[in-house]
């Protein structure tokens, strides 16, 4: 479903730079991301990343305890039933409030970070632009609002294109696609 779409979005916006940093090949590409998805609620992206990608590790960051639990629980579960998929990779998951979680996603080396955030009003589209500027290794962001190009300007981050992927229930929600700019 999402990955299927937003993973090859975000193996062109980010392969040249991770290509250049660590001189892997193409098809190792997606082994070197680290994944974050703000707002993963029970886990299902997180989880979907992991098991369609050759992905290692992946960071979701909730801030309502009963959905972060059900993220660990579903992530433990998923190891048990489908072992050769999820064997050898991680998710971690973190129970703070977005605005908070700039020091983690710098520990983890988040460089690809989603958010369904079209319910985050205009201050916490800056609150959330404030933290991704924060974390010099984010590569890529993919969102469904605009983050605050005033924040953005002393950052190689730039808009790279909008996109359309199932959402919800629209059929083509629009999605932010921000990346390193090559200058």
């Amino acid at each position: 479903m999402w990955t299927k779409e937003i993973v090859p979005s975000i193996k062109n916006s980010i392969q040249k730079e991770l290509l250049a940093a660590s001189n892997t090949s193409d098809t190792n590409v997606e082994s070197e991301i680290v994944f974050c998805d703000i707002g993963s609620g029970v886990g299902n992206i997180c989880l979907q990343v992991l098991a369609e990608t050759n992905c290692k590790k992946t960071v979701g960051v909730e801030i309502i305890p009963s959905r972060h639990k059900a993220a660990q629980t579903a992530f433990a579960n998923a190891q048990k039933m489908f072992p050769s998929i999820y064997r050898g990779k991680n998710a971690l998951w973190v129970e703070k409030d977005l605005v908070q979680c700039a020091s983690t996603l710098k520990k983890e080396g988040v460089n690809v970070l989603f958010s369904h955030s079209w319910m985050f009003d205009d201050d916490l589209m800056r609150q959330f632009t404030k933290v991704i500027t924060e974390v010099p290794s984010i590569a890529c962001v993919i969102t469904s609002r605009k983050l605050d190009n005033h924040l953005l300007q002393s950052t190689p981050l730039k808009l790279h294109s909008l996109a359309h992927f199932s959402a919800d229930w629209n059929d083509k929600a629009p999605f932010y696609v921000y990346t390193r700019s090559s200058s």
